[in-house]
């Protein structure tokens, strides 16, 4: 399992969403460095969205260990404020929304929530391919013209039994490759 497959299987799970409904981007754009403002700006200027919510995966962080690597992931669970599917949400008198940003973190936080439930369900299935361990959940919200707000969920996928194979160094004698000669012997100046 690597990479490619972690991807495709939170594309997965999102497609069976009923709320989010598969809308769910990897924001490639930008490096580890990206921050909340920057993703609102790459939600809205490169996925220009039709429909909310939708979820945008900062790009993953590796921490790599003996024989296994975990990624940490930041998931942006996402939608506008006081609009909904179906135009605004709760409608007033005076065509705003009754529907405040508090319940709209109400709302994302159990998309988050139910995504890795399923997520952690999914690395049960026989065998174990990888285990998923949370850390945080933060909401958010953007005061941008599209006022954007929601939830950051961030958690850590570990392969579980992962025996790298190593197909770019093949049939090497490490031993050959320990540097032990005295490069720069000391010398009196």
């Amino acid at each position: 399992m690597n990479e490619l497959n972690f991807y495709q299987t939170f594309q997965n799970i999102f497609d069976h969403s009923d709320i989010i409904g598969g809308r769910f981007s990897i924001a490639t754009g930008y490096g580890s460095s990206l921050d909340d403002e920057k993703v609102g700006d790459y939600i809205v200027n490169t996925l220009k969205p039709k429909t909310y919510p939708l979820v945008a995966l900062f790009p993953p962080v590796d921490v790599p260990g003996d024989k296994k690597t975990a990624m940490k992931m930041k998931m942006l669970f996402v939608l506008q404020e006081g609009n909904g599917s179906t135009g605004i949400k709760d409608m007033l008198a005076n065509n705003t929304s009754g529907h405040s940003l508090i319940y709209d973190w109400k709302d994302m936080s159990e998309c988050a929530y139910n995504f890795i439930d399923v997520l952690k369900d999914v690395s049960k299935v026989t065998p174990r391919l990888f285990e998923v361990k949370t850390d945080i959940l933060e909401r958010f919200s953007f005061a941008s013209t599209a006022k954007l707000s929601g939830v950051a969920l961030s958690f850590s996928v570990e392969k579980l039994n992962a025996i790298c194979i190593n197909a770019e160094y093949q049939n090497i004698d490490f031993g050959a490759l320990l540097s032990k000669d005295d490069i720069h012997p000391q010398h009196k100046h």
